[in-house]
């Protein structure tokens, strides 16, 4: 704590100096309105010496604030501003010989009318930009994007890996997922679903961020990954219309409406969507004990209906203060059936199992937010956000289970689960600019988290159903978490930036088993320093370096001690005696030319938690559950390369090389992972786009566990129609049937080998329509709330 003290007066004493040997500066500031009185946003200004050449450049911000510094002589200068839609404006005025500060009056544009009625954005983002602090995954760019939902995207994200199980990792190590910088309060089976639901045409882009600063909550070891939706700005009615249909080995559908309304003093903006998908999947699983050998293959049809409603208000009281208010309702049931086999062979003696099973899951969550802004001053403004999410999920399962060895009759076993869950949070923000090189971020949170679990098992015995009382559970779990943070950014000139951040988060958790008469407490206060510095040699080179400290908790079920059975030689189990896992993380990267990025970095984790898989001698009954490694380090080199093959086909490479290394006793895991993305985009005369993916993944790595090779392909062509409001897209994934995932693990004398199919080969074709005004103008925009608890739930 002293070092991050003294490094901190540090900063601030060479800002100071710093300030005290440059030239001055001056700083002009301003704003660009519209004739309504409303902020033009993102418009673009420059700033003219009196010979007529532009000198300086900037953009208006949410609020059309604009600002300038440079070292400038006395005379006359001209500020000129130009947005779409709107006709240029210029103001001139006059600098003094003494003038270090100047506020000039609001500069006013009036609507173009030869434009205002239809206005067509020509400008495109490229698929992947490497920002300083972040990679962004533009999906609106992609021709795939509109048959495809988030969880499909995040497939193709780089660096991004979503396993058999849908959990999503980045380079190996889980992350926090966001939805326009907010929780989506789900993890493991339920933020699949709730991503499955979310259809790609409602997404703008997807954030990677593997070093987030003091701001963000602590959670997520591998970084941040924030889900960005599309925002409509543009004044008066409007929307779209989105319907999908596609085929595999069974058919899906889906569709989505989004219907915007803004005006001077309030905006509503609301989407509904739902998404059908009928999908079968098959693995083989292969287990090796000494001299016993397990062999299973099962195959599953699953059946996904969900449904998802987002709500919000902004209401504009004045110029400084918004509030808005916001809901978010998310529903699905989940039918899936299971076939597996099963061959046990102990020294050369066999037994055959056969299982079937049914079940049928429904869930729902809602989440209802609060948010209020006031900008006390030109460069200081507050914000409060609150947030209350319900998630519930029931479910049953039927299974009957059959010895082929055995006289006895099928084994028939009922279990229903039920999982209540609520979270609320409250969070304040505050920014400052302390000097003109300094600022200040400071905020406070509290999240609340009450879980409550039952699982229940009947057996059928003489045609009557009887409570299994060892193998029905209650489990409750309860989180207090009170957190605070400091966050300096400092411009020491135009060349140098730093930024000091320091967290600090409090823990408070209880735990108790019911039918275990097993409980556990955990009570702790944890600091999370990270530090960020950006260095520009020229406008084509730039450099930049970042830590930060982060923890990675626990899912709420996987601290449950009570074990899962799947048949008689698989469960799973939690560990209540699971420990936080805290993980420094080192970052440099180098980009050239404003487009090609290169990043090395380091990690190390004490505590790290990866499953393991544990085998009974006598029963040979396999548990997996989550355990803490002795000790975690990890390295990765990734590269983004862009190539501009000819003037209609542009290439995007992305490059993620890694190596990990694990500690578990006397058992050492590690090796080194590759994965490729290559994605090439085409423009085709006749309003057509297309789009080529191909990824590849080499020894993807953790925990115990290492996947082998696999490399697949998807395709894509979108048609923009003449009315320039509708269009076609025509997408095909798994081109070549070849996704698949291999998992091998060595864990002392067991030795695993699975092999797991998702359905392959599918099409989908889906027709989008946009209604009502194309008029372009400035508004300022929904702040969203964050969260840090939800991605912890399991089902």
């Amino acid at each position: 704590m002293k070092t991050l003290f003294l490094l901190f007066i540090a900063c601030i004493t060479f800002t100071r100096l710093t300030q005290a040997q440059e030239r001055p500066e001056i700083h002009i500031q301003g704003s660009v309105k519209d004739m309504q009185k409303q902020p033009v946003i993102y418009s673009t200004l420059s700033l003219i010496d009196s010979t007529g050449k532009a000198i300086n450049f900037a953009i208006s911000d949410e609020q059309g604030i604009y600002h300038f510094r440079a070292k400038l002589k006395a005379g006359i200068y001209k500020i000129s501003a130009s947005s779409m839609g709107y006709a240029a404006g210029i103001k001139a005025f006059d600098i003094g010989a003494e003038v270090k500060e100047l506020q000039l009056p609001e500069l006013v544009l009036v609507a173009d009318t030869r434009t205002l009625a239809e206005v067509t954005i020509k400008s495109k983002k490229p698929l992947i930009e490497q920002k300083i602090d972040r990679l962004v995954f533009n999906v609106s760019q992609s021709p795939m994007a509109a048959s495809s939902s988030a969880l499909d995207l995040l497939r193709r994200a780089p660096g991004v890996n979503v396993d058999q199980s849908d959990a999503i990792k980045l380079r190996g190590k889980n992350v926090l997922v966001m939805v326009d910088n907010k929780r989506t309060y789900l993890s493991g089976d339920q933020v699949a679903q709730y991503l499955k639901s979310m259809q790609g045409d409602q997404i703008e882009k997807m954030e990677i961020i593997s070093n987030p600063s003091a701001k963000y909550d602590a959670e997520g070891v591998g970084g941040i990954i924030n889900i960005v939706s599309k925002k409509d700005k543009k004044m008066g009615v409007n929307g779209a219309v989105t319907a999908g249909g596609g085929y595999g080995k069974n058919g899906k559908y889906n569709g989505n409406t989004v219907l915007n309304v803004r005006e001077s003093k309030f905006a509503v903006s609301g989407t509904l969507g739902f998404n059908h998908d009928k999908s079968p999947t098959s693995g083989e699983l292969n287990r090796v004990l000494e001299t016993t050998t397990f062999t299973q293959s099962s195959s599953s049809l699953k059946t996904l209906n969900s449904g998802l409603g987002k709500l919000s208000f902004d209401f504009f009281l004045d110029k400084k203060n918004t509030f808005g208010l916001g809901f978010i309702a998310n529903q699905a049931e989940n039918d899936l059936s299971n076939t597996s086999l099963t061959f046990l062979n102990q020294n050369q003696n066999s037994n055959q199992l056969n299982l079937f099973s049914s079940s049928l899951s429904k869930w729902n969550s809602q989440t209802y937010s609060f948010n209020y802004k006031s900008q006390l001053k030109e460069e200081e403004s507050i914000s409060v956000d609150a947030d209350l999410s319900r998630y519930n999920n029931n479910g049953n399962i039927n299974y009957i289970s059959q010895d082929i060895n055995s006289a006895a009759p099928d084994d028939k076993t009922f279990n229903n689960n039920r999982i209540g869950i609520n979270i609320a949070s409250v969070k304040l923000d505050y920014e400052k600019a302390l000097f003109k090189k300094l600022g200040l971020e400071a905020g406070l949170k509290y999240s609340r988290v009450s879980t409550n679990n039952l699982t229940k098992f009947d057996q059928l015995i003489d045609g009557n159903r009887v409570d299994d009382v060892k193998r029905s559970n209650v489990f409750r779990y309860d989180e207090n978490i009170y957190a605070g943070y400091l966050n300096f950014n400092a411009k020491l000139n135009d060349k140098l930036s730093l930024q000091f951040g320091l967290r600090g988060e409090k823990t408070i958790s209880d735990g108790n088993s019911k039918t275990l008469d097993s409980a556990f407490r955990l009570n702790y206060f944890k600091l999370f320093p990270s530090l960020y510095g950006t260095y520009s040699f020229s406008k084509n080179h730039q450099v930049g370096a970042s830590y930060s400290r982060r923890i990675g908790r626990p899912g709420y079920k996987d601290l449950n001690p009570f074990i899962y059975y799947v048949d008689q030689y698989t469960a799973n189990q939690g560990n209540p005696y699971l420990r936080p896992s805290f993980t420094n993380s080192f970052e440099f990267n180098y980009t050239f030319f404003q487009q090609y990025n290169i990043s090395v970095g380091y990690q190390q984790t004490n505590d790290e938690f990866e499953k393991v898989a544990i085998q009974e001698a006598d029963t040979k009954l396999v548990k997996e559950m989550y355990q803490n490694f002795d000790k975690f380090y990890g390295y990765f080199i990734s590269a983004n390369i862009p190539v501009t093959v000819a003037k209609f086909w542009e290439i995007n490479n992305a490059a993620n090389l890694y190596y990990t290394d694990y500690t578990l006793g006397q058992i050492r895991s590690r090796g080194s992972a590759l994965q490729l993305n290559s994605t090439s985009t085409f423009s085709i005369p006749g309003n057509y786009t297309a789009e080529m993916d191909m990824i590849y993944f080499y020894n993807n790595a953790y925990g115990i566990y290492r996947v082998k090779p696999n490399l697949y392909f998807n395709i894509g062509v979108a048609k923009t129609l003449n009315d320039k409001r509708s269009s076609l897209k025509l997408s095909v994934f798994d081109l070549f049937n070849s996704n698949q995932s291999n998992v091998v693990a060595n864990l002392g004398t067991l030795n695993l080998d699975s092999r797991y199919r998702w359905e392959g080969t599918r099409v989908n074709l889906s027709f989008n329509y946009k209604f009502g005004k194309n008029t372009v103008k400035g508004a300022a925009t929904k702040r969203k709330s964050s969260a840090e608890e939800q991605s912890r739930i399991k089902n």
